[in-house]
């Protein structure tokens, strides 16, 4: 701080030179600085150390943090190579590797092309076989894990399509598939097997038919509705109502064999009031045949029908051209159904639960009973019109309601049906069905034949008669007993039945045994035939009043005294098969029943062979069948 060359500076030339400090690295390299009237070396400032070979940060390490001489490596995959990391020429490092050249990809687990991506692209999707079964079997070619290898689907759950599905080796092997099943309920219960669909597993049993109603107090479900004797309320007199079902109208007793409480009531009618569920299949099996019928566009021919459809309880009704049921139905004695009414708006004649009219100008119906009628000339009234029939009997005006649908003057697609009672339907084998009637001072008289059916004189003998008819389908052999009073005559005649002419007349009995009843047996009926009994006093002038014949139907000796669909077992016709000719298309008789199933492969659609009696596809893998 003092001027010693007296040139008036003060320490002037002394800072700036360089010196040597005792510092490490870069930071030796110091300045010199006048300092307390002291030249002293100030080291150099330390920075960032670089990759250099100069120690930068002055800490006493040279490149220190670079990691100098470890290993390191360039490229990726296959064109990785090894080396050291060396100083760069900036201050940072760099590796002294050199990658190698890339090459094409190939199936091997490495990275050929050293894009960084293993084997990729070399998937070719070409086919191949996995050598698993089923659907597992076809795959595509792919390079997995260094190696080509044949890929093919997972396994799926099995479902019914004819493929193996589960890759297990089995077909359609489904949970149940094979096992026993059965179809319908009650006495319609069929057996059969769990089999395979499009729809998948069902049952191939085919449910029977029900009986047209139930059988009482046999402990069974016949109409096959899910109740056991259903509909079978006790009997109530005298009121036309077979309420237990049992096919006897007001008995109270089994068969009506013992005293009767209830005497059945005249005419024989299939139901009471009017019906908006009627089908043809009920009509037939209670004997009633068509005896009228036309279209709704052509005029009433009122007289042919009252020529055909008189004597006998007859059922009008009315329907769609083509289709079978009614759409609506009443029934009722003829003569009470073509009972002449006046035209009047309201005029009508009640009986068996319906308001019946009739008039030759004017028109024909009914409606049911409690029903007011607005004619005029046919029933307009909309109250209730589901159960209203009305056809005009006036030529040129067709028509004209069925039911709801009114309007129907020259409508073609409309028809109308009279069925006439051709007779009671006789049991299957072994069942019975009773008559019941009362021979009396006022019924109408004849010149009875002899029990040879010869003719007698005097036409002093009262007498009533009965149709019967066989709706089994098969021929059968009746047993015809009638329990009197006193002294009476049973008499068989083949239709149609002239009580002034006996050529007709087939066999007749008279007391048998005398104890008070008449016999006929082994009486033989053809399918569909009728056939006539005429009950009639032993003496002139003699009344009997009530009594009873009883119709047996013989049990079957073969299977052709049973209907279609039925076999012969132990007396009795039961629904069935003996061979496969019985069975439907599609089916075979296995332990006497038709069951879904083939018996060779030209009873199998296009595709399908015949294994094991079904239908089936082929798999692939089974051999076809040639030659």
């Amino acid at each position: 701080g003092i001027d010693n060359d007296c040139d008036g500076a003060v320490d002037e030339d002394t800072d700036g030179g360089a010196c040597d400090a005792d510092a490490n690295g870069i930071c030796a390299r110091g300045v010199v600085a006048c300092r307390g009237g002291e030249l002293i070396c100030l080291p150099g400032e330390p920075a960032a150390e670089a990759c250099d070979g100069a120690d930068n940060d002055c800490d006493g390490a040279v490149d220190n943090g670079f990691e100098l001489g470890t290993a390191c490596s360039a490229g990726v995959g296959a064109c990785a190579r090894d080396g050291a990391w060396q100083c760069g020429p900036n201050g940072g490092r760099v590796c002294d590797a050199q990658p190698g050249p890339p090459a094409a990809e190939v199936c091997n687990g490495l990275d050929d092309n050293c894009d960084g991506n293993v084997d990729e692209g070399l998937d070719n999707g070409a086919a191949c076989q996995t050598g698993l079964p089923g659907a597992c079997a076809r795959g595509v070619e792919q390079c997995a894990g260094g190696a080509v290898v044949c890929s093919g689907p997972a396994p799926t759950p099995e479902i019914c399509d004819n493929v193996d599905n589960d890759c297990d080796g089995e077909i359609d092997n489904v949970p149940g598939v094979g096992g026993d099943c059965t179809a319908g309920i009650g006495a319609c219960e069929r057996p059969g097997l769990v089999v395979c669909s499009p729809e998948g597993p069902v049952c191939n049993a085919q449910a029977g038919d029900p009986v047209p109603r139930e059988i009482c107090f046999n402990g069974q479900d016949d109409d096959c509705d899910g109740v056991v004797d259903n509909g079978c309320a006790p009997e109530i007199c005298d009121n036309q109502q077979d309420e237990d079902n049992d096919g006897f109208i007001d008995c109270d007793d089994a068969d009506c064999a013992n005293d009767r409480a209830c005497q059945p009531p005249v005419g024989d009618f299939l139901f009471a009031g009017v019906r908006t569920d009627l089908t043809l299949a009920e009509t037939t099996a209670a004997g009633y045949a068509e005896c009228f019928r036309d279209t709704y566009n052509l005029d009433l021919d009122h007289a042919g029908m009252l020529e055909a459809c008189s004597g006998a309880p007859v059922i009008v009704a009315c329907r769609p051209v083509g289709q079978d049921d009614f759409t609506v139905a009443a029934t009722a004695n003829a003569a009470d159904v073509f009972t002449v009414v006046p035209n009047n708006r309201d005029a009508a004649n009640l009986h068996n639960g319906a308001r019946w009219y009739y008039s030759d100008n004017f028109s024909f119906g009914f409606a049911a009973e409690g029903q007011v009628l607005s004619r005029g000339e046919c029933d307009t009234s909309d109250d209730g019109g589901e159960t209203r029939l009305c056809w005009h009997t006036i030529n040129q005006a067709g028509g004209y309601r069925c039911g709801a649908t009114e309007g129907l003057n020259g409508d073609a697609n409309w028809e109308r049906v009279v069925l006439k009672l051709a007779g009671r339907p006789i049991a299957a084998p072994l069942g019975a069905i009773e008559l019941a009637g009362s021979l009396d001072a006022e019924d109408p008289r004849w010149a009875r034949p002899n029990a040879n059916c010869t003719p007698t004189a005097g036409v002093d003998h009262p007498y009533d008669v009965f149709r019967i008819v066989n709706l089994t389908g098969a021929p059968q052999r009746v047993d015809i007993t009638a329990a009197w009073g006193g002294d009476g005559y049973l008499h068989v005649f083949q239709e149609p039945f002239d009580p002034a002419n006996v050529a007709g007349c087939v066999v007749g009995n008279d007391d048998f045994n005398g104890v008070g009843a008449s016999r006929i047996i082994d009486q033989a009926i053809q399918p569909g035939q009728v056939l006539v009994i005429v009950a009639s006093t032993f003496g002139a002038n003699a009344n009997i009043g009530a009594y009873t014949i009883e119709v047996r139907t013989q049990g079957c000796a073969d299977d052709a005294a049973c209907g279609q669909g039925q076999i012969c077992e132990a007396d009795v016709c039961l629904a069935g098969c003996r061979d496969d000719a019985a069975c439907g298309q599609g089916q075979i008789c296995e332990a006497n029943a038709c069951v879904a199933g083939c018996r060779e492969d030209a009873q199998c659609a296009q595709g399908e062979l015949c294994i094991d009696n079904a239908c089936a596809i082929p798999q692939r893998n089974v051999l076809m069948r040639c030659g």
